[in-house]
């Protein structure tokens, strides 16, 4: 069984050991070392990654998981056993990883003894952390369990671990996540906010997570999913926030502070021009039904002004003044969007026709279809000229 540097000092990058085994795997090598500080994924968060340095040579660790015991590590070459190795971990990974997963360890100690949550999910993605609690918080109560988490980091508590067998487990007031098997169980105490059985490396200290930050909440199933960063990610996150409300204010000559409020003003500007726009349309719709006379063949009508809905309006006026197709089509040449209507063809079946005429796609209903044609207006207006 290897022996689980992490459990000794989560923050060890380097160490070294001994080859144990050596198989070839569909993914690559999988290699078993004596000793590991590469933590397997488990708990909720990933494998870590690394290298193994051999005789000089650097091998990657693309992968990391257990197996009855053992650390296996994916590797991309293989490495002779009974040979000594030095490992070294993506420690800078491995410690954002530990700051965002320590982090939620006080969110969800915190939430248990605020408000009776009990954490049934959590997930630690590339982009942010999710975890569930069964019962649902309001927008203040999810703001004051924030507020109380970067407290109890602005604390500096310590994070203990320890094992305990299951006859010591009786007489422990702990959180767990899943059934617990094994004959030791591994708890992880932030003293005066929480106990909870975790394999998974921490901090040492609540300050080395600088900042846990909730994104954001939404219900789900009978309770709520929190999105959450902490520490390094966290930082991140709000610089890339700021650069992108910093842009914004720049481009409506707005104070960062103003940026949400000039949003509203135009975004009601925008909302009064479309409907300035729309009814320009209509009124031009109207103008266009005005022009049309009734047609014993089909109606042609060419227009890069009106849009989808009022192309609509013109062709059901125009397929009660002809007998055949009102065709109207959208844009510019080669590349029109069209409408037609008809109360005399069944444009479903003639779909297929036209569609292979004008180089087009499109289909709908047995009185109007809709659809895109890249061809001319000539052989548009050709072919519906040669229509009967």
């Amino acid at each position: 069984m290897t022996e689980k540097l992490y459990f000794i000092d989560s923050h060890m990058k380097n160490f070294e050991a001994r080859v144990l085994s050596c198989t070839k795997a569909d993914r690559g090598y999988e290699i078993i070392l004596s000793r590991s500080a590469f933590f397997p994924e488990g708990g909720g968060q990933p494998g870590d990654i690394g290298r193994l340095e051999y005789c000089g040579a650097l091998i990657n660790v693309v992968d990391c998981f257990e197996r009855e015991g053992d650390t296996v590590h994916l590797c991309e070459s293989p490495l002779p056993v009974g040979e000594r190795v030095r490992g070294e971990i993506d420690y800078k990974l491995r410690f954002s990883r530990m700051q965002n997963h320590s982090g939620e360890h006080i969110v969800s100690g915190i939430a248990h003894t605020l408000f009776g949550c009990s954490n049934i999910g959590f997930h630690m993605g590339n982009e942010e952390v999710t975890l569930d609690f069964d019962k649902v918080l309001t927008g203040s109560e999810v703001e004051r369990l924030e507020l109380s988490a970067n407290e109890a980091v602005w604390k500096n508590v310590r994070f203990i671990s320890s094992f305990h067998t299951k006859e010591e487990l009786e007489n422990i007031n702990y959180r767990s996540k899943k059934e617990i098997s094994g004959t030791k169980v591994r708890l992880v105490t932030i003293e005066g906010y929480d106990v909870c059985a975790c394999c998974a490396p921490h901090v040492d200290f609540s300050g080395e997570i600088g900042i846990i930050k909730i994104l954001g909440f939404m219900k789900y199933k009978s309770g709520v999913r929190l999105r959450l960063l902490c520490g390094a990610d966290a930082l991140l996150h709000y610089r890339e926030s700021m650069e992108s409300i910093k842009n914004i204010s720049v481009l409506l000559s707005a104070k960062y502070c103003g940026v949400a409020g000039a949003v509203g003003e135009l975004y009601e500007e925008l909302k009064r021009e479309k409907e300035e726009k729309a009814a320009l349309r209509l009124a031009l719709a109207e103008k266009i039904i005005s022009s049309l006379k009734p047609q014993n063949g089909n109606i042609i009508i060419f227009d890069n002004m009106l849009d989808i809905k009022s192309a609509r309006v013109v062709v059901n006026a125009g397929a009660e003044l002809c007998e055949g197709i009102c065709a109207l089509f959208l844009g510019n040449e080669g590349k029109y969007t069209f409408v037609m209507a008809s109360k005399g063809v069944d444009l479903k079946q003639k779909a297929l026709e036209i569609n292979a005429a004008l180089s087009a796609k499109g289909g709908g209903s047995s009185t109007m279809i809709t659809g895109n044609a890249a061809c001319s207006r000539d052989k548009i207006t050709e072919y519906f000229n040669m229509q009967k």
